[in-house]
């Protein structure tokens, strides 16, 4: 026999130590004053779960509980109790209910205690101490177990179905069904009609089942209940039969996601720039899944160390987040490149946690110069230049006047080894990457006038860079 306790309602005088609870699935439901056990069907077993529990600081003991049912016909019902409930405990018990005529369920339920467990043997006068007793109502109703007063079966997979018995689907994938065969007999000898409905999210009834089922006398007729998950999560819902309802569950996983496919928006990767990071996982999915993303970055040699400009345009410079909308097969993320030759790659977790690599190669370029510029000042020339080698490792410079007439000024090209002082720049803040200004002084002697521009030539290992001549 199963438990049934479809709902608690109405309002409950004080029980002092003892707090009465009906259980159903599982679940605990304080009672507040009323059992309201719906509607069973005729000749069904129904016992209605309930839990004694002792709130107060001292034990009870629990001698009996008393079911009086005024309809559908008056009779007591007399139980013996389950004794000591220690402090903070519990006890449970079942209640039978009386099924054997159509009509209305009504009645109270009385339960009697003591306050104290005794220690040694019960006396046949029960245990000492002045008793207590607690009431609730009791409501309901029995209906004919047929639509049209058969007293028809109910069965799923072989096994007739009592009131409140659980249907439970198999777990699915998102996205897919399941269908369950429900039949109904009929020993009777007339026919019967049999209402049938079903209710709860992704529960529905089988293509042409309606509202009614007739079968005929002696027979059996078969329907169908499907489900179709809405989430990936447990749904419930109930299916009622002749006036017996039974509880139906269901439950979906997500499908496995895709395997993504990483590219660049710029394929020839270089310094300097803003690329995007674009992430394809060819179907679309059924659900928003937002997936966590890391950026990391090795230099070409390990002297150079990091460069803090390599990072994600928004958000956290290095750890960012994408998001595929439900139904969506595409998300992107935007980054820079930084100034400092190595590989950047990204990690992609996904949901499973296992992860996806793609990495970006950025080379070694000769330097790049942003600005160059000369200003011919009382005794001396000063040439800036600002820009980025992402080597790390500018090794020369060449600097060559111009007169008037754009011929150069001996002693013609002056050459520098600025490999020493690069090296030492860079290496004094690696986190900057490879951006550097520079401010060189000449001083001259004679007239400053006679000088009329100047070209710098920067080298590193990757190649060579002149400027136009700088005019004063």
């Amino acid at each position: 026999m199963r438990a049934l306790v479809l709902a608690v309602l109405a309002g409950l005088p004080a029980l002092a130590q003892l707090q009465v609870s009906v259980v159903s699935q599982g679940v605990a439901t304080q009672v507040n004053g009323t059992i309201a056990i719906g509607t069973v069907a005729q000749n069904d077993p129904v016992q209605v779960g309930l839990q004694f529990a002792n709130t107060g600081n001292t034990g009870i003991y629990i001698t009996l509980y008393v079911a009086s049912w005024t309809a559908p016909a008056a009779m007591q019902l007399g139980y013996e109790g389950p004794g000591c409930v220690a402090p903070g405990q519990f006890a449970s018990v079942n209640l039978p209910v009386p099924t054997s005529a159509v009509g209305t369920l009504s009645g109270t339920l009385a339960i009697t205690y003591v306050v104290g467990c005794p220690s040694g043997p019960i006396g046949p006068a029960g245990p000492p101490g002045t008793p207590v007793t607690a009431t609730v109502t009791l409501s309901g109703a029995v209906a004919a177990a047929g639509g049209s007063g058969n007293p028809v079966t109910v069965s799923w997979m072989g096994t007739t179905l009592s009131q409140g018995a659980a249907i439970v689907f198999p777990r699915l994938m998102l996205g897919k069904s399941e269908t369950q065969t429900i039949v109904v007999t009929n020993p009777g000898a007339t026919a019967a009609t049999v209402p049938v409905s079903v209710s709860g999210t992704g529960f529905g009834l089988g293509s042409g089942v309606g509202s009614q089922l007739s079968v005929g006398p002696g027979q059996s007729a078969s329907f169908a209940v499907t489900y179709t998950p809405a989430a990936a999560n447990v749904e419930t819902g109930t299916l009622s039969v002749a006036g017996r309802s039974f509880e139906l569950t269901g439950s979906a996983y997500l499908p496995p996601f895709p395997t993504p496919v990483m590219s660049f928006a710029q394929a020839t990767a270089a310094s300097g720039q803003q690329n995007t990071l674009q992430i394809d996982i060819g179907q679309s999915y059924l659900v928003s899944e937002t997936l966590q993303l890391a950026m990391t970055f090795t230099p070409s040699t390990p002297d150079k160390g990091d460069d803090l400009a390599i990072q994600f345009l928004s958000g956290n410079p290095r750890q960012a987040t994408v998001t595929f909308a439900a139904g969506a097969t595409q998300a992107q993320a935007a980054f820079q490149t930084g100034t400092t030759a190595g590989t950047i790659t990204f990690t992609l977790t996904l949901p499973d946690g296992t992860t996806e690599t793609e990495s970006l190669t950025i080379p070694g370029e000769q330097i790049q110069l942003d600005t160059a510029t000369a200003v011919s000042q009382p005794g001396q020339i000063v040439v800036s230049l600002s820009g980025f080698d992402n080597t790390h490792a500018a090794s020369q410079m060449v600097f060559t006047f111009f007169d008037a007439n754009g011929n150069p000024i001996p002693p013609g090209a002056i050459t520098a080894d600025v490999s020493k002082v690069f090296g030492q720049y860079f290496a004094s803040d690696q986190g900057a990457g490879g951006v550097f200004a520079l401010r060189a002084v000449f001083p001259v002697s004679g007239t400053e006038s006679e000088v009329a521009g100047v070209q710098a030539t920067l080298s590193n290992p990757a190649g060579t860079v002149t400027t136009q001549t700088m005019k004063f």
